[in-house]
């Protein structure tokens, strides 16, 4: 296991920088899934992902990690490759193809009441009434970003929503795991070996049903390239290496609270380059999500500056 001081503080601000990064990159992601298909995207996102990722390992000194290491992990790696990096990835991508990658980056915010939903029935985290009313909140801001612009009636776009729910569920399961390996192996490496685990399965299903990039159009082939290029590394060096490293410093739940905010200054970006909008109802929804992330943090604020603290508050029995 790689050793560390705790340096909480620089968890909280990878937790933000991983949350913004990974909200920009829902925008791209879009575009290229549009073009190139989902498995296609997924695929070659994950191996320029770890193409970028070996020579930043060892700009930092860091060694690869060897078979010997990885084998006595092999089940949480598994799990995180599998879950978060091609059931979770799949199921969002889908998503983009019926729902506006603007109401994706708040809809995915979700997450930090499912994670520790997970955590009280899996790892008996402990809830405060405060904490249980403030992600309550947070699921009904979720809700009526989802239905606030059609009401009751059932459309497409929301069979995205129904998508995109199913990722971030898979995906929540995964932190705790997750946040082991990030001890594990340190943010860089835990990024890569998830990534270079979940390759063969991705390119299994790339090759058998996914687009093939090379068959495109010469300006499809450009839009694919430049989404994906784009999309890896605002997300798989960015936001997914920020992500563990603040797995490593601080509780899950917390971390997933966090990246709730990185909307703030994706959505504005959306609004002015793609014209993607949110009705009254859905703003509201919104604001909802983004006033409960950011009482969340504040009520857990003595925890952040103690790591040890952190820790067995989300994890210990």
């Amino acid at each position: 296991m790689i050793s560390h001081p705790a340096h909480p503080k620089r968890g909280l601000l990878a937790a933000l920088v991983s949350t913004v990064t990974s909200s920009l990159a829902w925008v791209y992601a879009a575009n290229a899934v549009i073009v190139l298909g989902v498995c296609s995207t997924a695929f070659f996102e994950r191996v320029l992902g770890v193409l970028l990722l070996i020579p930043i390992i060892w700009s930092f000194r860091q060694k690869l990690p060897t078979l010997t290491e990885l084998r006595p992990h092999q089940r949480t790696i598994l799990i995180v490759a599998l879950g978060r990096d091609v059931i979770s990835t799949l199921l969002c991508q889908a998503a983009l193809l019926y729902t506006a990658s603007n109401k994706v980056m708040f809809l995915t915010k979700i997450e930090p009441y499912l994670v520790l939903l997970f955590g009280i029935v899996l790892h008996r985290t402990r809830l405060t009434m405060l904490s249980g009313a403030l992600l309550s909140l947070h699921l009904i801001g979720a809700l009526l970003l989802s239905f606030g612009d059609t009401g009751r009636t059932l459309r497409l776009d929301q069979i995205g929503d129904f998508l995109l729910l199913a990722g971030v569920i898979v995906n929540s399961c995964c932190y705790e795991r997750s946040s082991q390996m990030a001890r594990q192996f340190g943010a860089l490496r835990s990024s890569l070996i998830s990534q270079a685990v979940a390759l063969p399965f991705l390119a299994i299903l790339a090759f058998s049903i996914g687009n093939n990039i090379f068959n495109l159009a010469p300006a499809d082939f450009e839009i694919a390239v430049y989404n994906i290029f784009l999309t890896v590394i605002l997300f798989s060096v960015i936001a997914i290496t920020t992500w563990f490293y603040a797995l490593r410093e601080l509780p899950s739940w917390l971390v997933s609270a966090l990246r709730s905010l990185g909307p703030v200054i994706a959505a504005p970006i959306a609004w002015i380059y793609y014209e993607q909008t949110l009705s009254q109802m859905q703003i509201i929804g919104a604001v909802f999500i983004i006033a409960t992330s950011l009482a969340l943090m504040l009520e857990k604020r003595p925890s952040i500056s103690n790591h040890g603290a952190s820790i067995a508050t989300a994890i210990n029995p």
